[in-house]
């Protein structure tokens, strides 16, 4: 409470002055989400409230120097640990704090604290502290950073002294062909330094290389980002450790991923979109994994940003199935039409699938692998499809209300990687009570159709 007391009397003092500006961000969001709608007995429920507060304050200087800092009120959950109950507790924090210093209308130095983004959050969106330099040129643009994700401070070991953390080397640019077409590329790279047993060091390097092309004809506009990613790793031994006797298996691995968005305005109240998420994996292990993503398929039940609160995101669960990895494929269409100037409502289909096929039954060996119990092999990759329904109303310019209503079917794959254990009557990843001549511990799907309802309220100034 006394920080949040020390933040008003900060910005008053500063809102005092004509070079301040203040502002706010505020998202309030009631959703219920029932995992197995079609099962009448059995009623599986979710029911959250939130409410987030981001107030900023950023205050200019001169042409030359300028100071931002935003906060974070939240996120405020109720419904969950205990409903409503316990929730004035620790919830203030520092969301962003930067300075900008300009030498030249066309570059700008960033240092502090400040998000950071690929342009489709495929592969990193978060806040990191470092230094970044943005630049603007006649038909180039670029935003070049180097920023300190973590620090695990410095160990003695063996009469050498080792620094462990990460660091991320951060490249985005642009280049403006003519008034049709951009090409860009985005790349990061990440380096870590960890301790992977005692007096056992692990190097690892991940590099990511995003090319990609905007194409914008007026009323058809596309978006695609593709991503290559490099993993390294390395084992460094420290003197004659006892512990360490062999390099763990850690082969260099390569993932592929694929964005696409794209846009048709047919006419003044109707807009058609397409999106497609492709995240790859053609051999075990190599599958693609971002570093930080926060990606937007548009749906409700199948994203990572969805409007309303991803609490239940299987998005990111079918990467894997038993230890082997998996790829997928999450293709989405739209209609939105604009009933009024200030209410537009938008119907959308997806589905998701996995990239390749899979064993289906397997069970954990007494080497610590995942063995397969025989050849059945699932060719069928079609995981789930959802169906969206949400509007979009806007109240008095700077309030918008986004209602909305979601149903994710699932097939008899969605749950490929939990088995139904009878004696517990769950669905559970401890595959040592499968029976091979037991039809009954066979996977079966975990839930039934997901149906998920809510509203979500932003107002900004």
């Amino acid at each position: 409470m006394k920080k949040l007391i020390s933040i008003i009397i900060l910005i008053s003092i500063a809102a005092v002055s004509a070079q301040a500006k203040f502002g706010m961000q505020m998202r309030l969001r009631s959703e219920m989400q029932n995992l197995n709608s079609t099962d009448a007995d059995k009623q599986v429920y979710d029911r959250q409230v939130d409410v987030r507060l981001r107030p900023d304050i950023s205050y200019t200087v001169n042409d030359y120097l300028s100071v931002k800092a935003v906060f974070e009120i939240g996120d405020i959950q109720y419904g969950s640990e205990g409903g409503a109950r316990d929730t004035d507790g620790k919830n203030l924090e520092t969301k962003n704090i930067f300075i900008d210093i300009k030498p030249t209308k066309n570059h700008t130095f960033r240092l502090g604290l400040m998000p950071y983004k690929d342009a489709h959050s495929m592969i990193v969106d978060t806040d990191l502290a470092g230094i970044l330099w943005m630049g603007q040129f006649e038909k180039y643009n670029v935003e070049f950073g180097w920023f300190a994700a973590n620090d695990k401070d410095e160990e003695y070991m063996s009469q050498e002294t080792y620094s462990f953390g990460t660091s991320l080397i951060g490249l985005n640019q642009m280049f403006t062909m003519n008034k049709y077409i951009k090409l860009g590329v985005s790349n990061l790279f990440v380096m870590n330094r960890e301790e992977y047993l005692p007096g056992v060091n692990r190097d690892y390097v991940s590099v990511f290389t995003a090319p990609r092309i905007v194409l914008d004809f007026g009323k058809f506009n596309f978006d695609a980002q593709f991503i290559h990613n490099n993993n390294f790793a390395d084992y460094d031994e420290v003197e004659d450790n006892p512990l360490y006797t062999d390099q763990p298996h850690d082969p260099d691995r390569t993932g592929l991923g694929l964005s696409v968005k794209s846009k048709f305005e047919m006419d003044s109240k109707t807009t058609f979109r397409a999106n497609i998420l492709f995240r790859g994996c053609y051999e075990n292990w190599e599958n693609y994994e971002a570093y930080k993503s926060f990606y937007d398929t548009g749906l409700e039940i199948l994203n990572e940003d969805a409007n309303g609160i991803t609490f239940h995101n299987p998005m990111n669960t079918f990467t894997s199935s038993n230890g082997h990895q998996l790829g997928i494929v999450v293709p989405s269409v739209f209609v939105d039409w604009k009933y009024k100037e200030n209410i537009v409502f938008t119907g959308g289909f997806g589905f998701v699938m996995n990239d390749q096929s899979y064993d289906k039954r397997t069970i954990w060996g007494s080497n610590n692998a995942y063995e397969a119990l025989d050849n059945v092999v699932n060719d069928d990759m079609f995981l789930a499809w959802e169906l969206d329904f949400k509007a979009k109303v806007t109240l008095y310019d700077n309030i918008a209300f986004l209602p909305y209503i979601a149903f994710l079917v699932p097939t008899d794959n969605f749950a490929y990687n939990t088995i139904y254990n009878p004696d517990t009557d769950t669905y559970d990843r401890d595959t040592n009570f499968i029976d091979d001549n037991d039809p009954d511990t066979i996977n079966e799907p975990a839930t039934d159709m997901q149906m998920k309802i809510g509203a979500t309220v932003k107002y900004n100034f």
